[in-house]
């Protein structure tokens, strides 16, 4: 899997939205990004 900064910096502040409890807005992201999204987003929600 390629990694891609601008995904992994869209799972950070989807994390940190979540564990704040607020809204996420969040562009759309390509079907080929989503395995590194949900990989990135899981690894950082794992860590706190």
């Amino acid at each position: 899997m390629h990694n891609n900064h601008e995904v992994a910096a869209q799972a950070a502040a989807f994390v940190q939205s979540l564990k704040s409890h607020r809204h996420a807005n969040m562009p759309a992201i390509r079907f080929r990004h989503w395995p590194q999204f949900i990989s990135t987003v899981r690894e950082l929600m794992e860590k706190n």
